[in-house]
């Protein structure tokens, strides 16, 4: 009886051993423990961090910020300097001041001259400088100069002394006064083109220029036909 017993123990020992070996392979408790969800986050990001090169992070840092301003630069997008836009300012009121005074006069030529010769030129004078003053108008608003309230005053006494004259003498005296006009306002904008940086701005004074230097030419030639000292001219 006693051996009877003792054998059945030592049978269910055995049996229970498998069933042991069982439960500790499924579970596997010498394994490490899955990791939580911060965990995987963290080892992500530190796998992310290590495949980017430390010079790439150094040119990242060094790369200086873009502008997206749309600025050109601090002298603005001609790079004039504050003592030229103030000489562009001033060549565009004195040039819309002697535009108008162009047309003025013009106008009391082509009604007043008696020589076909001045009263065309006249004619000229009061066609071009109007489309002139016309290019030159929005460069004088930017600009903030107001359109001129009248002839100056050494204008206006010229103009009183034509409008007086008739004739041969009103001819003469008009053609000597744009003779002089002209050369003046061909130093002027040859002054101008060669000195502001607005590449708008140099177009049409480029293109006034040339139209100034025709003027000059015909109403020198005109003079010389009525035997009036001539100037040469300066460009």
């Amino acid at each position: 009886m006693m051996l009877t017993r003792v054998l059945m123990f030592t049978g269910a020992c055995v049996a229970l051993v498998p069933l042991s070996m069982t439960a500790q392979s499924s579970g596997d408790p010498l394994a490490p423990p899955n990791p939580s969800p911060l965990q995987s986050a963290t080892q992500s990001q530190s796998s992310t961090a290590s495949q980017i090169s430390p010079g790439a992070t150094r040119v990242a840092r060094n790369t200086p910020p873009q502008d997206v301003s749309g600025e050109t630069g601090a002298s603005g997008g001609s790079g004039d300097s504050p003592a030229q836009k103030m000489q562009d300012k001033t060549f565009l009121k004195d040039a819309s001041q002697g535009g108008m005074s162009e047309v003025q006069f013009g106008q009391l030529a082509a009604t007043k001259g008696s020589d076909e010769k001045v009263k065309a030129f006249g004619q000229k004078m009061v066609t071009d400088h109007t489309m002139l003053n016309n290019d030159l108008k929005p460069f004088a608003d930017r600009a903030g100069v107001p359109p001129p309230a009248g002839l100056k005053p050494e204008d206006q006494a010229e103009f009183d002394k034509l409008n007086g004259l008739s004739g041969d003498a009103f001819d003469k005296e008009y053609v000597s006064f744009m003779m002089k006009d002209h050369e003046q306002d061909l130093k002027d904008f040859h002054s101008e083109l060669a000195s502001t940086g607005d590449p708008e701005l140099k177009a049409v004074v480029q293109r006034g220029e040339r139209v100034i230097a025709q003027h000059h030419r015909m109403i020198d030639r005109i003079g010389a036909s009525m035997g009036l000292v001539t100037t040469p001219p300066s460009h």
